[in-house]
């Protein structure tokens, strides 16, 4: 099972973004502790009870600067929101990246689910599936440098094409909802689903789900990359925290991450906190990376399953 990190992308306590430099250091260290992956999420902002938190820079953009700082740790999205770009302009995007990042990058989509943001910024809230579904109709083919035609009814596209300098990246789907993994089950290299805490029973009920999807559209399953968001947090046990997060010591924290390979995961992501894309404590990023070496050291004991 690979292990990603969620980059912390806005600080904790004022919500500013996080600075490009400051998401590379992170990944820089990711990276030499053994993590596979680290991953950003596409927000402008979420409103919470106390305003305007989570804010984060493009995480298109960023991911560009980290491929360029920090060599050999794969990059993606988690994800990008479908209704802030244009079909076009995102495939012109994620084709940058892949560029710049020598293969690196994951192009993680999504159809977008937090109203507030939509409101301010005038994006339309209705359809959302709908118009996903148009994008990755025509997403493959520009990523390859095909020319595409798509009379959809919100996106047209007439002999439309990109110059691109680097294979398309693997192209992976967040969903949960019916219609969304039907989506998934037709298009996607990989699929996420987040987030999550110490009972995988939750993801494999829907892992089991997107089986079924893919059985209905003739894909095998072992075509697509299964991937878990989970919230974990090291440290002695707090009750009100291990209701919604792997925690614990070392010990604990490895045994559930096995409990995730074991109901399907190929891949998980980890954000270090109880809520998305933020980090509790810095140390945490080195305590969580001895946790998956010693799950690593527990697989390759003799007799073990």
């Amino acid at each position: 099972m690979r292990i990603g990190l969620a980059l912390p992308g806005y600080d904790s306590d004022s919500s500013a973004p996080t600075t490009l430099a400051r998401l590379a250091e992170y990944a820089m260290q990711a990276e030499q502790l053994g993590y596979d992956s680290v991953w950003l999420a596409d927000h402008f902002w979420v409103e919470r009870e106390h305003g305007r938190r989570e804010a984060g820079h493009d995480p298109l953009v960023a991911l560009a600067y980290i491929a360029a700082r920090v060599p050999h740790i794969q990059l993606g999205t988690l994800v990008v929101c479908n209704s802030f770009r244009h079909a076009a302009q995102l495939a012109r995007e994620a084709a940058a990246v892949a560029d710049a990042s020598g293969g690196r990058f994951i192009l993680g989509v999504g159809a977008g689910w937090h109203e507030p943001e939509y409101s301010a910024f005038g994006l339309p809230f209705t359809e959302k599936v709908g118009r996903l579904a148009e994008t990755l109709e025509a997403l493959p083919g520009l990523l390859r440098g095909e020319r595409v035609t798509l009379s959809g009814r919100h996106l047209q596209l007439r002999d439309a094409n990109l110059m691109i300098s680097a294979p398309p990246p693997p192209l992976w789907i967040a969903a949960g909802g019916p219609r969304m993994l039907q989506l998934t089950a037709r298009y996607a290299d990989g699929w996420n689903a987040a987030w999550f805490g110490a009972d995988p029973y939750p993801f494999r009920q829907r892992v089991e789900e997107l089986w079924k999807a893919m059985d209905a559209n003739g894909r095998p399953r072992d075509a697509i990359e299964i991937s878990a968001g989970l919230f974990v947090v090291p440290g002695r046990r707090d009750n009100r925290v291990s209701a919604v997060a792997i925690c614990g010591e070392i010990d604990e924290i490895a045994a559930g991450l096995r409990a995730y390979e074991r109901a399907g995961a190929h891949h998980v992501v980890l954000s270090l906190a109880t809520v998305p894309f933020r980090l509790q404590e810095p140390s945490f990023i080195e305590l969580v990376a001895r946790s998956f070496s010693r799950s690593d050291e527990e697989e390759k004991r003799p007799g073990n399953p």
